[in-house]
């Protein structure tokens, strides 16, 4: 288990943000506590984005 969290974190932290989204939902949440849940939503994204497929800054900024 240990070995599957340090080697997979980023997609449990994906979990985390679709529970954070919906808990956005639900919640009756105020202006700073949005702002703070939507940065971690967004904070974590970008991690999975970039362990899941690294090096894909180039690819999306490219103009075609």
């Amino acid at each position: 288990m240990a070995n599957y969290v340090i080697r997979r974190w980023y997609d449990i932290g994906l979990m985390l943000a679709a529970l954070a989204i919906v808990w956005l939902m639900v919640g009756d949440l105020g202006r700073v506590q949005l702002i703070l849940v939507l940065n971690f939503v967004v904070l974590v994204l970008h991690q999975f984005e970039e362990m899941r497929w690294p090096g894909g800054s180039p690819w999306m900024t490219a103009i075609r």
